[in-house]
């Protein structure tokens, strides 16, 4: 089972059944949304959907890259089109980064949501300075970003960006917050 869906369906089992607790610092959804919406055709089958989700991840990190796999147990979001999962080679700046492509930006937010309110409820701290320095949201124009710990010590990064709809999360192992800032300043997604 690959690393992303673990994370990610812990955060969202975490977030659905925690209804009460602290609050996540991050910055509320934009309202100009219609401003970027980008052309998703209705009938995307999912290999073109991947494909256009492969064009968009930075040409250093899409060599890693396979499809999510969705099943029965561990279904795609709520509007969302196609998923990759990306394990990096061992002597990468960072260990493994998931992208996934939403129809449109209610959908991208709403899983962000869950997904922050999951590693908050679920023992993982987001609070703080925020990357480079430690966990805590990052100041990110009209896109919103979160470092993060959950369940262990890796220095985890989830961010959005509007322009095309993708959320990503992404991992170090050895809980470098500057190594994954550094690396995340270049992890796209890209215009294709």
């Amino acid at each position: 089972m690959r690393r992303a869906t673990l994370v990610t369906a812990a955060g969202l089992l975490l977030a659905a059944g925690c209804t009460a607790g602290p609050t996540v610092p991050t910055a509320p959804p934009p309202t100009t949304a219609a401003t970027f919406a980008p052309s998703v055709p209705a009938s995307e089958d999912p290999a073109g959907a991947y494909a256009r989700l492969l064009s968009m991840i930075p040409d250093t990190i899409a060599p890693s890259c396979e499809p999510t796999e969705f099943t029965e147990t561990f279904p795609a979001e709520p509007g969302q089109l196609a998923g990759a999962d990306c394990d990096l080679p061992i002597d990468a700046q960072i260990d493994f980064v998931n992208y996934e492509l939403y129809v449109d930006q209610a959908s991208m937010d709403a899983t962000y949501d869950l997904l922050a309110r999951g590693f908050q409820n679920g023992g993982g701290t987001v609070d703080g300075p925020g990357c480079p320095e430690g966990p805590g949201p990052i100041a990110n124009d009209d896109d919103r970003a979160l470092c993060y710990m959950f369940l262990v010590d890796d220095a985890q990064i989830q961010w959005t960006d509007r322009a095309h709809f993708i959320l990503a999360n992404a991992f170090h192992d050895d809980g470098d917050w500057q190594a994954l800032f550094d690396w995340w300043m270049d992890a796209g997604p890209v215009a294709p």
